[in-house]
């Protein structure tokens, strides 16, 4: 199969499994056996994505690979092996997107790309036959479908700059301040645009180290601390600009706008995204 037939086909299906994620959450319960219920058929579509997209990165980047389902297998941490003997950067690459994405979705329990892959690859088997035979052990491993869906974007995006237009690396911290500029920029707000704020906007990104996401997280915290002055001197038209902007962002479905809201609303102190080391902490 061509690469570029393999990339769309993989991408469509990631567009698919975020969609029908994003409208069909896994609800939490009193009983955990409820929860695994909920995530049972993400967990089922997700996996052979991500294995999936992970060998066509691995042919790609060798062309004598090839892979046999029999002999192979479908261990995530051996196919993830070998990408790493023919390309250290490129495995490098995904495992910095999956560090990005922890520290914002601080819930996930693993910090690292390896300990993930190492933890659900020894029980995909048992996942798929989920609930008539269960586990041995009574128990499941424990997953993020949330952060299996970011490594196959990143894996993704690597193998479209191979075969297709290079999106670049856009890391989950990229991303949300992409689409809080998006909302700054376009008629989102539903109000209109008065003379100085663009000005008075560009003042405020810098100092917030350039960063609207910064400056939007700063903003959420000093609110739900009522006991701390808000840090900046809002004069209209940026007082009523940034209420606005705030209003429209909690409106949002996508869960990693939901929950850098959520983080900066109930963090001890202001969340930050580090540009330059790509975390938020």
């Amino acid at each position: 199969m061509k690469p570029i037939i393999t990339l769309h086909g993989l991408d469509t299906i990631y567009r698919k499994i975020k969609d029908w994620f994003q409208e069909r959450p896994i609800e939490n319960d009193l009983m955990a056996q409820q929860v695994v219920f909920n995530g049972w058929p993400y967990v089922n579509m997700a996996y052979p994505l991500l294995e999936q997209s992970m060998k066509a990165l691995v042919i790609e980047l060798d062309k004598t690979k090839t892979y046999n389902p029999q002999k192979d297998g479908h261990s995530l941490k051996t196919v993830f092996g070998q990408l790493k003997t023919r390309d250290q950067k490129v495995a490098d690459r995904i495992r910095k997107g999956y560090v990005a994405f922890q520290s914002l979705h601080n819930y996930v329990g693993y910090r690292t790309l390896d300990e993930f892959i190492d933890n659900i690859d020894k029980d995909y088997v048992k996942w798929r036959y989920y609930p008539l035979e269960g586990w041995k052990n009574g128990q499941p491993a424990t997953t993020s479908v949330e952060a299996m869906l970011e490594v196959a974007r990143q894996t993704l995006d690597i193998f479209a700059g191979l075969v297709a237009t290079d999106p670049g690396y856009k890391s989950v911290g990229n991303r949300l301040e992409w689409k809080i500029r998006n909302t700054l920029l376009t008629n989102q707000l539903h109000i209109e645009y008065q003379e100085g704020t663009a000005e008075a906007l560009t003042k405020w990104a810098k100092e917030n180290n350039g960063s609207y996401l910064n400056g939007v997280a700063k903003i959420v915290w000093c609110e739900n601390n009522e006991d701390l002055p808000i840090p900046y001197q809002f004069k209209p038209p940026l007082s009523e600009f940034l209420q606005n902007l705030i209003l429209a962002l909690l409106k949002s479905k996508d869960r990693d706008m939901q929950q850098l809201l959520l983080r900066a609303m109930h963090a001890p102190k202001p969340l930050v995204w580090d540009r330059h080391q790509d975390i938020f902490r």
